[in-house]
């Protein structure tokens, strides 16, 4: 599930890179914090849903025709066609979002994998750090790489990102499920409200 989604937001990418160079820079941030905030809001709901919270904490099953992908207790996927074209779907709108708004669109990721999939938030973080590498160098390879090797500050931002990323699976691992979709949802929410505030501080708005 991680390849399809991933190779599906691979061959989307240059797609958004193309529509976020026809599409002002304010216009942008502005889409970039909006959907910022909606995602943070239903995260943040979900993650005081009772039966949500309970199939999080013991990794169950989800009982009844949930999600496209059924995952199960042993870590497997129930695949099918609907699975693998929902996976497709999904990774392709990430892609294109994540060309158009710059790899932070791949905050989506791990929404649309606990959707799709049902999977346990750990999981999803893990999986979707995989599909980042892969969306990051379909769009890299278009224009990121010129830029990175021209730019040393850039390259030192990238060293200390792996890093975090690496220190944020290991506190990650220590979390429960639905205190982390809440802190994952509250930092998304800030991201999202600086953002904004940003644009309007500048008198920068459209």
């Amino acid at each position: 599930p991680t390849l399809i989604f991933g190779f599906a937001g691979m061959l989307s990418a240059p797609l958004g890179l193309m529509l976020g160079e026809l599409t002002s820079e304010t216009i942008r941030v502005c889409c970039f914090s909006i959907l910022a905030i909606i995602v943070s809001i239903r995260m943040g709901w979900q993650s005081f849903n009772v039966q949500s919270s309970r199939v999080v904490r013991a990794k169950l099953e989800l009982e009844g025709p949930n999600g496209m992908c059924r995952f199960s207790p042993e870590g497997q996927i129930h695949f099918t066609v609907p699975c693998a074209i929902a996976l497709s779907a999904s990774g392709a709108v990430v892609g294109i979002l994540s060309g158009f708004f710059g790899i932070g669109g791949g905050f989506l990721i791990v929404p649309a994998l606990m959707y799709v999939i049902r999977m346990e938030m750990s999981y999803a973080v893990g999986s979707s750090l995989a599909i980042i590498t892969m969306i990051g160098l379909s769009g890299g390879a278009i224009s990121g790489i010129p830029i990175l090797l021209e730019q040393l500050p850039i390259m030192l931002f990238g060293v200390g990102s792996l890093l975090g990323m690496f220190s944020g699976r290991v506190i990650a691992s220590k979390l429960v499920g639905p205190f982390l979709n809440r802190l994952f949802a509250t930092a998304l929410f800030i991201t999202g409200g600086a953002m904004i505030a940003q644009i309007f501080g500048s008198g920068n708005v459209i």
